[in-house]
C-alpha cells in the first residue's frame, strides 16, 4: 500500500542501504582511472549497461532483483579479486576489467534505483529520498577518502572491508523483503522533453562559467603573481570537507522539490546559477600597487557556491523528474537516456578533479565564457514558465482504468484525491489515454456535452427516484461521477447510505460505463 500522507520511513530505508555501493564506486573508480581512455572505455560500457538495465527494468514486475544483481556483482568481483591478490602479473588487466565493471554496476543501478523509487513512493516525497541517498553516498565517499589520505588501511588483514560493508548494506535490503512491494505504475501525462531543452542550456551555462573562471583566475597568477596557480581546492585548503557544501545543495534540492514543485526547484537552480555567473567575478581580483601586484582569491565562498549548485543539480536533474512524466511503461528507458547525457557533464569534472589530461578550452571561452553564461541563464529562465507542474499532478495511469476493481479505487482516490471528485468521465479517460481508439468526432459523441443526460443516475441499477435526489444533494448528476468513488466515501456523503449499498451502486455505476463505451464504440 503506498502511504500518502506521511513519509514512508520504512520504505525510505531500503533505498538508503544502496548508498555504501555508490560511494564504493565512487572511491575505487577514482583511485582506478589514471587516463583519458580507461574513463572513455568505463563510459561507453556505463552507456551500454544503462540501456540494457532500463529495457529490462521497463519488462519486469521483478526490480528489486535488476538492482540487487547490479550492485551485488561488482562487489563479488572485487572481493574475489582481492582474494586473487594485488598486485600480480595480471593486475593492469583486471584492474581495467574490475573498473569497466563498476562502471556497468553503478549505471544499472541508478537506473533501477530511480524507476523502482518511482513505482513504491508518491512524488511528494521522493526529492527527499534522493537527497537522503546522494548525502549518505557523498558522506561515506569523503569517510573513504579520508582513511585513504591518512594511510589508514581500508583492507586491513587481508579483509575488504569497503566491500564487506557494502555487501552486508545489500543483504540488509533483502531482508527487508521488497520483493513483496507492490509496484505501482505512477506518473504525470505530460512529456519529459520539456524539461530536457532548459537543462541542456543550465548546464551549458555552468561549463562555460566553470571553465571561464578557472582560466581567468589562472591568467591572473600568470601575469601578476609570482606564486603558481593553485586550484580551488587546493587553495581554498578545505580538503575533502568542500564536499560538504555539494551536500547542502543536493538537500536543499530535494526539500524544495517535495515542498514546492518540480518546476519551482529547477527555476530555483537557473537563478543560483544566474546570480553565480553575475557575482562570481567579485571573488577574484587583482589589488595591491601597480609595481607590487597581489592576486586576491576568496577561495571558500567561491567554491561553496560552486559545489553547493553541482550538488543542487545532482540532487534534482538526475534521477528525479526523467522518470516521473510520461508512460509509466517507458520510466526507465527515458531514465537511461538522461543518465548517458548526464554522464557526459559529470565526467567531465570528474575528470578536472582527478586531473585527468583532457586538453584546455579555447582562449574564447576565457573571455565570453561568462557573459553567455549570463545570457543562457536568462534564457533558460525564460524557458521554465511552460514547463509541466509535477507535484499533485500524479497518478497511476494505467491501472485507473474505467474497469478498475474496488481495491484499485481504495489504493489511488480514496488514499490520495482525498475530498477530490472526479468531475466527468472525460477527465478520467484524458489521464489513462482511454480514448486513444476514438476520432475527435466519436469521441465527442461519446462524451457529448451533457454527462447528466448520456448517463443519469436513474440508469444505474439499485438507484431510485428518492435515492437518486439524496445523490444529487451531495453533488453527483451522473454515473461517471460515481465511477471514481469509494463505498465509504459515498457512504459518508449520502445520508442514509450504508457501505454496503454503497459498494453495490458504485459497481453498478461502472458497469454501465462499461457498456455505454461499448455501444458508442
Amino acid at each position: 500500500m503506498l502511504e500518502y500522507r506521511e513519509f514512508p520511513l520504512g520504505t525510505a530505508s531500503y533505498y538508503m542501504l544502496y548508498s555504501p555501493f555508490i560511494a564504493y564506486c565512487m572511491f575505487v573508480i577514482s583511485q582506478l582511472i589514471s587516463g583519458t581512455l580507461l574513463l572513455g572505455l568505463g563510459l561507453g560500457v556505463a552507456a551500454c549497461a544503462v540501456f540494457l538495465a532500463g529495457a529490462a527494468v521497463d519488462r519486469t514486475r521483478r526490480g528489486q532483483l535488476f538492482l540487487l544483481f547490479s550492485a551485488m556483482v561488482p562487489l563479488l568481483l572485487a572481493v574475489y579479486f582481492n582474494y586473487l591478490g594485488f598486485p600480480i602479473a595480471q593486475s593492469p588487466d583486471l584492474e581495467t576489467l574490475f573498473t569497466l565493471v563498476l562502471f556497468a554496476g553503478l549505471a544499472s543501478t541508478l537506473v533501477c534505483w530511480s524507476v523502482l523509487l518511482n513505482q513504491t513512493v508518491v512524488v511528494r516525497y521522493r526529492g527527499r529520498i534522493v537527497a537522503g541517498f546522494f548525502s549518505f553516498s557523498i558522506i561515506m565517499y569523503m569517510v573513504l577518502a579520508g582513511l585513504n589520505s591518512l594511510s589508514v588501511p581500508l583492507y586491513f588483514l587481508g579483509i575488504p572491508f569497503p566491500e564487506i560493508i557494502g555487501m552486508v548494506s545489500l543483504v540488509v535490503g533483502v531482508s527487508i523483503r521488497p520483493w513483496k512491494w507492490n509496484l505501482h505504475p505512477l506518473a504525470v501525462n505530460d512529456s519529459a522533453r520539456r524539461y530536457l531543452g532548459p537543462m541542456v542550456l543550465l548546464l551549458t551555462a555552468y561549463i562555460l562559467w566553470y571553465f571561464s573562471t578557472t582560466m581567468r583566475i589562472e591568467k591572473l597568477f600568470e601575469d601578476f603573481s609570482s606564486e603558481p596557480y593553485m586550484p580551488l581546492v587546493e587553495h581554498s585548503e578545505l580538503g575533502i570537507f568542500h564536499l560538504l557544501f555539494m551536500i547542502l545543495g543536493v538537500v536543499v534540492a530535494g526539500v524544495l522539490a517535495d515542498v514546492r514543485g518540480r518546476k519551482m526547484a529547477f527555476s530555483t537552480a537557473v537563478l543560483i546559477l544566474g546570480n553565480l555567473a553575475i557575482f562570481g567575478e567579485t571573488f577574484y581580483f587583482v589589488a595591491g600597487s601597480e609595481t607590487v601586484p597581489e592576486v586576491i582569491v576568496y577561495s571558500i565562498p567561491l567554491l561553496a557556491w560552486e559545489r553547493f549548485i553541482e550538488g543542487y543539480l545532482l540532487g534534482l536533474c538526475v534521477l528525479l523528474i526523467w522518470s516521473e512524466l510520461g508512460a509509466p511503461r517507458r520510466k526507465g528507458l527515458r531514465q537511461s537516456i538522461i543518465l548517458c547525457f548526464y554522464a557526459g557533464f559529470t565526467a567531465l569534472f570528474f575528470a578536472a578533479y582527478l586531473e585527468v589530461p583532457l586538453g584546455g578550452p579555447p582562449v574564447l571561452v576565457r573571455e565570453l565564457g561568462v557573459p553567455f553564461a549570463v545570457f543562457l541563464s536568462l534564457v533558460t529562465l525564460w524557458q521554465t514558465a511552460p514547463l509541466p507542474q509535477i507535484l499533485g499532478r500524479e497518478i497511476e495511469m494505467e491501472q485507473f482504468a474505467l474497469d478498475f476493481d474496488q481495491r484499485m479505487v481504495d489504493r489511488t482516490v480514496s488514499a490520495f484525491l482525498e475530498e477530490e471528485d472526479f468531475k466527468s468521465i472525460r477527465t478520467q479517460m484524458d489521464v489513462i489515454d482511454a480514448a486513444q481508439g476514438l476520432s475527435d468526432s466519436e469521441f465527442t459523441e461519446f462524451l457529448g456535452n451533457d454527462l447528466e443526460k448520456i448517463l443519469p443516475l436513474k440508469r444505474v441499477k439499485g438507484i431510485g427516484p428518492a435515492l437518486e435526489q439524496k445523490l444529487r444533494r451531495a453533488g453527483y448528476d451522473s454515473a461517471a461521477q460515481l465511477a471514481g468513488e469509494t463505498p465509504k466515501r459515498l457512504s459518508e456523503k449520502v445520508e442514509g447510505l450504508g457501505e454496503k449499498q454503497a459498494e453495490s451502486i458504485l459497481l453498478n455505476a461502472r458497469k454501465a460505463i462499461r457498456q455505454l463505451k461499448r455501444s458508442k464504440r
